[in-house]
């Protein structure tokens, strides 16, 4: 089908849920921080649903995710067959929007778990391991930060909408990750438990871990979640949102 049906049909259905289910949306004078960001969390259920991943061709929660390819500082890491969940409890801590600049800044966090299969080839933290198996990883108040340039261009009906260009991000684990490896060291349980416990009970290595080998992965996380706000944002009329 057409890309205007399919957005027509999600326009169609968004209605249908939002008569239906109705939420305290309003509008925001561009300069209320306060009420941006109450009106952007208002508006996640949407962001992450099904109807907008019609457009953005990427369900957010589960988010699937094929392969990922690391390969850092000698290390090469696969990451495939995996599935994250979490993203649709995000809570939305500040949104602001720089009209001079054109700019839009978004801040958030939520915990999040992604489950796969692993590979690894290197010598990780000072262990070499030659392994593969399950992994789990599990981190607590997983924060991302994006600013945003756009331009605003009117839709198929004529009404002005966000285009959001691009996107720069930051990130931060704000408590802890959690790590679960199966079939490290061969199998061999004694190494095993001790590098789980090493990692899982010192948060700074678990955070060097995620920040230095996981860049590829969560640049990947990072621009699902940016092609489902810009989808959601280019069929809702600034006019419904801000003035």
């Amino acid at each position: 089908m057409s890309a205007i049906f399919y957005t027509f049909l999600l326009v169609l259905q968004i209605a249908i849920i939002q008569s239906t289910n109705p939420r305290e949306y309003g509008k925001c004078d561009v300069r209320d921080s306060d009420c941006l960001t109450k009106q952007v969390q208002l508006r996640v259920p949407e962001i992450t649903s099904d109807l907008i991943a019609e457009i953005a061709a990427r369900h957010l929660d589960p988010l699937i995710i094929d392969v990922a390819e690391i390969d850092i500082a000698g290390v090469k890491i696969n990451f495939y067959k995996a599935v994250l969940r979490g993203i649709k409890n995000v809570v939305i801590e500040n949104v602001e929007l720089d009209s001079s600049r054109r700019q839009m800044r978004v801040v958030a966090h939520t915990d999040a778990i992604v489950k796969g299969r692993y590979s690894v080839d290197g010598n990780v933290l000072g262990f070499v391991i030659n392994e593969d198996g399950d992994a789990e990883i599990n981190s607590k108040n997983f924060q991302i930060g994006y600013v945003m340039p756009y331009e605003i261009v009117n839709d198929s009906n004529g009404k002005a909408v966000f285009d959001l260009k691009s996107y720069s991000f930051s990130y931060d684990i704000k408590d802890s990750v959690q790590y679960n490896f199966t079939n490290l060291f061969k199998g061999n349980k004694g190494l095993s438990d001790s590098m789980h416990h090493f990692l899982n009970r010192n948060t700074g290595w678990s955070k060097v871990l995620i920040t230095t080998y996981g860049k590829p992965l969560l640049d990947m996380i990072a621009g699902k979640m940016f092609n489902a706000f810009r989808s959601y944002l280019l069929v809702h009329p600034i006019d419904e949102m801000v003035y």
